[in-house]
């Protein structure tokens, strides 16, 4: 058996606010640090500030397609991005 891992630093993405407070619950449960954001500008700058270990990301966003997230990222890392969506 290994160890404690160290907690994880995770932008969750959301704009329901529900489904976010749900999330990020369980998220901050499990022991990692969540940072919550509604939009895709305030994703790109929160994640541009402090680049976490991960990112839930809701495709569905009010101000742009939660893509351009993705789009961004891939440009400067190879963060993992975990997509949440209600398409199909």
């Amino acid at each position: 058996m290994t160890g404690p891992q160290a907690a994880a630093s995770i932008l969750l993405v959301e704009d329901d606010e529900a489904t976010r407070r749900s999330i990020g619950a369980f998220l901050r449960g499990h022991g990692h640090k969540v940072r919550h954001i509604s939009d895709v500008t305030s994703a790109i700058t929160e994640w541009s500030a402090g680049r976490p270990d991960l990112i839930v990301l809701d495709l569905g966003l009010p101000d742009r397609d939660g893509s351009s997230v993705i789009r961004h990222v891939r440009r400067e890392a190879t963060t993992p991005i975990l997509v949440l969506s209600a398409r199909d």
